[in-house]
């Protein structure tokens, strides 16, 4: 915010004050959020289940006549060996990624949150074209790609699980 000292710069004060206010509202709100995702105590079988049918569910191939969904067997192995990669990677940042380390983290739905993010800020494949840095991509995806979106489905099927 910039504020000049004017004839309605108590106006403009006034402003900036409601916008603070609203910001720190929102701070409270992801707070109360988070520390409930923490107190979200998460079963091995629970944790496999969310990441295996809601996050990373069996791929399924589509028939481009008719569009038609095929079964399971007929999905692309390279589809199912990925799905099965990504996997065992969140299942290894659930133990060893950051944070995972952190006393009351591992096993809560913070913790698997925790662990997808960081999967998907820094282990999920990009598309690098040519001209582009791989880090440029990837910060960009993290904040307003594809990578933004997935997150935000992931946390929003979280809550849904955790309430």
């Amino acid at each position: 915010f910039n504020v000049r000292h004017t004839s309605n710069a108590n106006e403009q004060l006034a402003e900036v004050e409601k916008a603070l206010g609203l910001k720190e509202k929102h701070r409270m709100k992801f707070d109360e959020i988070m520390a409930h995702l923490v107190s979200f105590q998460m079963t091995a079988t629970q944790t496999s289940d969310f990441i295996e049918n809601v996050v990373f569910p069996m791929p399924q191939k589509i028939n481009q006549v008719g569009g038609q969904v095929v079964s399971v067997e007929e999905a692309s192995k390279k589809a199912i060996t990925a799905r099965k990669n990504k996997i065992e990677a969140i299942h290894k940042l659930i133990e060893t990624g950051a944070g995972a380390d952190i006393t009351g983290v591992r096993g809560t739905g913070y913790g698997l949150y925790q662990a997808l993010v960081e999967w998907s800020d820094h282990e999920r494949s990009l598309k690098v074209t040519k001209n582009r840095d791989r880090k440029e991509v990837a910060f960009e995806n993290a904040f307003w790609g594809t990578g933004a979106d997935w997150k935000q489905d992931v946390f929003n099927n979280l809550l849904k699980l955790a309430a």
